[in-house]
């Protein structure tokens, strides 16, 4: 299939090339606003620059399903809304920046992952995952402020209420308990970080239940459904599903790596504030029944590292009494000689 035709299959129509100026516009804007957004990345301003100015740009005819921008891989090229703002940018243009960004050709030019994402010759895996990803860091690099909304009967707590907001509201809690460092390496260099981290804590059965459910959520989303309410139920339910495999397993396997006082201080924070994102009845009593239960175990676990930096002090003490008195020793039995 030529490109032409693989354009007019998802409806992109292109009118022309950005002028250098337009593209060197939301480079810089994009650039500046990833790279602020997360400042201990490996993320380095001029080489997110060099990058997306390789990057060809169209303005284009372009369904509304699409918004203001689209990065279709198959050209490598983002196209544009004829009334996209280049000079604020908005949810779309940023995630659509971002998804160039991930773009990993292998020497055939065959695309082979995207962030989390990953291409094979008959499926493609994690796109969910990635899509929430994506989204979570677009909402950081716009500095988008969280906010509540009801969905399908439930109230959800997201800095994307408009685009992929359930999806978003997950991953902003995974970023939570695993810190955002793991998810922009994975989504911005597609390293397998994020994955092996959170799998290490919840394991690889409760990591692929997660990654099944964010797939529902999306594949319900795309899906065309005459009663909308049902639809928003649905997608509500598989994210109590996942939020309570977090509740449960998240924090039992994190208490594992707690080795000293700053690692229980952490863990501590962890767990109290996680209540933040619950609003489910039925989540929120099995998170006390948790956070009651791993607090008392990580109490226990905190005197047990306590005894055993005493005890080490204890012996490095010893240790320097015996070396003093060697010493004295030494010395004493040396000037003996000499008289």
């Amino acid at each position: 299939m030529d490109l032409e035709k693989a354009l007019r299959t998802v409806e992109i129509e292109p009118i022309r090339s950005l002028t250098f100026a337009e593209v060197g516009q939301i480079v810089q804007n994009f650039s500046q606003r990833l790279t602020l957004a997360f400042p201990n990345s490996e993320l380095k301003l001029a080489n997110v620059m060099e990058k997306m100015f390789e990057c060809h740009m169209f303005l284009a005819d372009i369904p509304d399903n699409l918004g203001n921008a689209n990065y279709f891989y198959k050209t490598q090229a983002i196209y544009f809304k004829l009334n996209a703002n280049f000079e604020t940018l908005d949810d779309y243009i940023v995630h659509e920046c971002i998804h160039y960004f991930q773009d990993i050709r292998d020497e055939k030019r065959e695309l082979q992952r995207m962030g989390l994402c990953r291409f094979r010759e008959f499926k493609i895996y994690n796109m969910a995952l990635n899509e929430a990803a994506v989204q979570y860091i677009t909402s950081k690099a716009l500095e988008s402020k969280k906010e509540e909304i009801n969905y399908g009967g439930l109230t959800i707590k997201t800095t994307s209420p408009k685009y992929y907001p359930v999806l978003t509201s997950l991953m902003e809690q995974i970023a939570f308990l695993l810190g955002d460092d793991a998810v922009v390496e994975s989504t911005l260099f597609s390293t397998d970080r994020f994955t092996f981290e959170l799998m290490d804590v919840i394991g690889e059965r409760n990591f692929n239940k997660i990654q099944s459910g964010f797939d529902k959520i999306l594949e319900i989303r795309q899906t065309a459904y005459e009663d909308i309410a049902k639809q928003e139920s649905l997608i509500a339910n598989e994210y109590i599903k996942i939020q309570n495999i977090l509740i449960q397993e998240y924090f039992k396997g994190a208490l594992v790596f707690v080795e000293t006082k700053d690692d229980a201080n952490e863990y501590k924070r962890k767990i109290e504030n996680f209540k933040d994102y619950i609003k489910d009845y039925d989540n929120l009593k099995t998170y006390e029944k948790i956070k009651e239960k791993q607090l008392e175990k990580l109490s226990k676990k905190t005197i047990s590292i306590n005894k055993a930096k005493m005890l080490t002090v204890v012996k490095h003490n010893i240790f320097i009494d015996l070396f003093r008195k060697l010493q004295e020793w030494i010395f004493s039995e040396e000037y003996k000689i000499k008289k």
